[in-house]
């Protein structure tokens, strides 16, 4: 079986070379399983300068230098430049638990017709879930649960990128939206009956969103950008959408200001807010 690895990465070098070193670790733990697979890393650097390659060049890795930069269009060539049966994705400031390749390995083995699958992300500092939305036991997914689904450890086989094809560029960081381009893919699976399986034991570690008394300006172009992704995503898709999870999507994010602006986390707030209109904006703008 032959699985890849593929990390975008844009000016991150010493969070690329925890990533990469967690990577190693979980490797040699499961040495014996390691060997009856062909697991390749790639790099896709996006980065101006050559930190980041300097990093690489330790590892034993392939590494690819993108003059262009975005996140769908660095995953789609991560893609193009993959031989495999599964690929997993993960974000450059991320690290990966010891265990992951056990539990990845038992899952791929045990669960038949698996065409996809995602992994719980929980906080570094807390080990709590970095994401309200994964708070549950694993389980199969349907239409009403593609929010579980984040883009860092999300896994896809050959046949699901050959049927449903791959990243649309439109959306991710960098692109005109700037976020959900992971739920698109996800939801276009769902619609082709695809098998999405959430695993709750594939664990990632991701830097908590920590709270502060101050407003922040960046943080709410911050959540407008990622929310004009989620707009988008709800009209691109709406016909296949429950009603009750189109309105979820538009009401999270002022539940989300409201809780954190009486927690006095007004920077999060920020974010939430602008999330909450970046999604308008998304919804209003977005045209096939």
């Amino acid at each position: 079986m032959n699985i890849s690895i593929i990390i975008p990465t844009l000016n991150r070098s010493q969070k690329i070379k925890n990533l990469l070193d967690s990577v190693k670790s979980a490797i040699e733990l499961e040495s014996d399983s390691i060997n009856k697979i062909i697991l390749t890393t790639i790099v896709v650097d996006q980065s101006e300068d050559d930190k980041t390659r300097h990093v690489c060049e330790n590892y034993k890795i392939k590494f690819i230098k993108s003059t262009k930069k975005g996140l769908s269009l660095s995953r789609n060539i991560g893609i193009d430049a993959s031989s495999f049966d599964y690929l997993i994705f993960f974000d450059d400031d991320v690290v990966i638990a010891k265990n992951y390749f056990l539990e990845l390995f038992y899952m791929l083995s045990t669960k038949e017709y698996l065409d996809s699958f995602t992994g719980k992300i929980l906080t570094v500092e807390k080990e709590i879930p970095y994401s309200r939305y994964q708070k549950s036991l694993s389980k199969w997914l349907n239409l009403n649960s593609f929010d579980q689904v984040l883009s860092s450890g999300t896994g896809f086989s050959s046949n699901y990128i050959k049927d449903v094809g791959k990243f649309d560029e439109c959306f991710g960081l960098g692109s005109v939206y700037g976020g959900s381009e992971e739920g698109d893919l996800i939801i276009r699976g769902l619609i082709n009956k695809k098998r999405i399986f959430y695993n709750s034991s594939l664990i990632s570690y991701h830097p908590e969103e920590k709270g502060s008394l101050s407003f922040s300006w960046n943080r709410f172009r911050r959540g407008f950008n990622y929310g004009k992704g989620r707009g988008a995503l709800i009209k691109k898709h709406i016909k296949f959408l429950n009603p009750l999870i189109i309105i979820k999507n538009f009401g999270n994010p002022l539940l989300g200001f409201l809780y954190n602006l009486l927690g006095l986390n007004l920077n999060l707030s920020c974010e939430n807010l602008g999330s909450f209109f970046g999604r308008i904006y998304g919804y209003k703008k977005y045209k096939r």
